[in-house]
Order: C-alpha cells, then sequence, then structure tokens
C-alpha cells in the first residue's frame, strides 16, 4: 500500500516545523507562550509540584495540551492576517 510509516513521518515533519517556528521566537515571545501554558496548566490544577517534571515526556505533553487553544488562536490571527494582505493586492 505504501502507507507504511506514514504517520510516524508526519509527527516529524509537524515536529520539525514547531521547532523551527520556536526557532524564530523572539525571548520575550517564548516566555509569553511559557507563561500562558504554565497558568493554563495551574487553572486546570495540572501544574506538577517539582518544576523538573515540566522536562519530561509527560510534562511537555501536558505543556503542548494547555497551549494547543492558544496556539491554535495565533494560527488563526495569522491566517486572516495574511488573507487580509492578499485581498489587498
Amino acid at each position: 500500500m505504501g502507507v507504511t510509516g506514514f504517520a510516524e513521518k508526519s509527527h516529524d515533519v509537524s515536529l520539525i516545523g514547531g521547532f523551527r517556528y520556536g526557532e524564530q521566537l523572539s525571548d520575550e515571545a517564548k516566555d509569553a507562550l511559557r507563561e500562558v501554558g504554565l497558568a493554563a496548566l495551574h487553572a486546570r490544577g495540572r501544574l506538577p509540584a517539582k518544576f523538573e517534571e515540566l522536562l519530561t515526556a509527560d510534562g511537555v505533553g501536558r505543556l503542548v495540551g494547555a497551549l494547543a487553544p492558544s496556539v491554535d488562536q495565533i494560527f488563526e490571527a495569522m491566517q486572516a492576517q495574511a488573507e487580509e494582505e492578499q485581498e489587498a493586492r
């Protein structure tokens, strides 16, 4: 069928894209995203007792889940801006 490894490859491409996006953010933007994620975890009662726990796979998963709504909003705003720029041309 030719689909072996498709999910893994898609996952890897997404990770690479995320890292590239993150590398382009200023330190202030990175700090702001972390603060949003940590505040969301705290509000959900999922903030770990020790910061080091956020550095585990489970901790990163928690933070990603907490950030997902904010990231969706960022991407929606970026798309709207791109569409406005396209219409202005």
